[in-house]
């Protein structure tokens, strides 16, 4: 019997910097009922949505994955501005954009590279433009006037900075309480694979 599997690629953020998302989250949430955002260890930035994945399949996305983490290195990236998907005004998903200063492109180029790479395994990327965020919650319905302000005026606010290292296959397991995010493998950006 074959076992599927809904799976994503992303870097994990780090537990003070998650923290710091949490309370904006909250925030957010005081402001608009219908906001839900993940549990506070789940926030991460997403690389590439896989979706329904073969579990015969994980070894080699692992391996993949491995590879383009060899090429790679750690990232110095900051937490900076709010915004929404589609727009504030019929927001769907609020977020909080990442940037890094050292290399403005990197976070692009590393889901490129994993795109390529999981691509030659039956996975291609997304169609849309990458554009490197973490989803702070997600709302049904029409958000509050007092919602879409509070995100269109974040454009400046900032979270924090971290280094991140780790490129995970995650697992989306659906519960009761919503959806659990699983870490199925991990590389270390700029490690050789073992």
């Amino acid at each position: 019997m074959r076992h599927r599997l809904r799976t994503f690629v992303a870097l994990r953020c780090g537990r003070p910097v998650s923290r710091r998302l949490r309370s904006e989250a909250d925030r957010l949430a005081g402001l608009e009922s219908a906001f839900k955002a993940p549990r506070s260890d789940d926030f991460h930035l997403t690389l590439q949505f896989l979706g329904e994945t073969d579990e015969r399949d994980l070894g080699d996305l692992g391996k993949a994955l491995a590879a383009v983490a060899e090429a790679s290195w750690p990232v110095e990236v900051v937490y900076r501005g709010l915004g929404a998907f589609p727009n504030p005004e019929r927001a769907r998903v609020a977020w909080v954009g990442l940037e890094t200063p050292d290399d403005p492109d990197f976070l692009v180029g590393l889901a490129r590279q994993v795109g390529e790479a999981l691509g030659a395994l039956g996975f291609p990327p997304e169609a849309r433009a990458y554009r490197p965020h973490v989803t702070l919650g997600r709302l049904r319905g029409r958000p509050s006037a007092p919602f879409v302000e509070a995100v269109e005026a974040g454009a400046s606010l900032e979270l924090g900075r971290e280094i991140l290292s780790d490129l995970k296959l995650i697992l989306s397991d659906p519960g009761d309480r919503g959806y659990r995010y699983i870490d199925l493998t991990t590389a270390k950006l700029g490690m050789p694979a073992s």
